[in-house]
């Protein structure tokens, strides 16, 4: 029962630090705006993601990246207590994905 416990707090936890980090990065994104002139009209607008699933700005890369490496790691740890073996690639998948995002932060030049 303790095991059990154990693992839902740990898959809400990386739940609550991924909400946390995500709000504070949209707002850091929006301030920085704000401080270099933008009304906050075009700052809605910016941030607004169209149809496609890319980020604009690359704080926006930033914060994608670290949602998909919080909820790749609480899939894949959730999963690998379970011994669920090739289902492991379910967490696996957003994990590769958000490390991938945050190398194309550091490799994009500044907005």
């Amino acid at each position: 029962m303790n095991f059990v416990i154990g693992i839902l707090s740990v898959i809400f936890g990386f739940i609550t630090v991924m909400v946390v980090v995500t709000s504070f990065f949209s707002y850091k994104e929006k301030e920085l705006m704000i401080k270099q002139g933008s009304t906050p009209e075009v700052i809605d607008k910016l941030v607004e993601k169209d149809n496609t699933s890319e980020p604009k700005t690359k704080l926006a890369n930033l914060r994608s990246g670290i949602t998909l490496i919080a909820v790749g790691g609480a899939i894949t740890i959730g999963l690998s207590f379970l011994n669920a073996g090739p289902l492991i690639l379910g967490g696996l998948i957003p994990l590769f994905l958000g490390i991938g995002r945050l190398i194309l932060y550091y490799l994009l030049p500044n907005d």
